[in-house]
């Protein structure tokens, strides 16, 4: 297991992050210029794992408010899971997990009451890792990733809200 030190996000780690995101991620130059306008609208949650090599992987949450499907007066602050990523020589060490586990009590200190997030549908690997963490898969992207490429919307609720209401 590699030790890694799980923090908020600083400008220090920007060129690490830059570098893993280019690198995990099919991304051409123009959708990195919105991600990065994006980024700089919505602070949101954002979180590095740092190993004594550097930055291992980070997490990216960005914060909105939806009305509940059962109850459209009954409002929610949710956490949409803009990107995870941990770097090759990094991975099959529970640091995703570690950094989900940490946004999500970071994100439940600050009123999240649930997460989405989108995966490719060939990403099995994290498919796994999300439902393991308690996420459903709620609904197919068609084409979100490009053509042919699907994107599974999945969904997490804050533990104390399952249940009736």
């Amino acid at each position: 297991m590699v030790a890694v030190v799980i923090e908020y996000a600083a400008s220090r780690h920007a060129q690490s992050i830059a570098e893993l995101e280019a690198h995990a991620f099919t991304i051409n130059a123009e959708q990195l210029e919105e991600v990065k306008r994006s980024r700089a609208r919505d602070p949101g949650v954002r979180l590095v794992a740092v190993a004594e090599q550097g930055v291992a992987g980070f997490v990216v949450g960005s914060w909105f408010v939806c009305a509940e499907a059962s109850n459209p007066s009954l409002v929610r602050r949710r956490l949409w899971i803009n990107a995870v990523a941990v770097g090759t020589p990094f991975r099959r060490n529970g640091i995703g997990r570690r950094l989900m586990n940490a946004l999500f009590e970071r994100a439940e200190a600050r009123g999240a009451h649930g997460y989405a997030l989108m995966v490719q549908v060939e990403n099995l690997a994290a498919i796994e890792l999300y439902k393991s963490l308690g996420f459903k898969r709620s609904q197919l992207a068609q084409s979100a990733y490009g053509k042919g490429l699907h994107g599974l919307i999945m969904k997490r609720r804050v533990k104390q809200l399952d249940g009736p209401g």
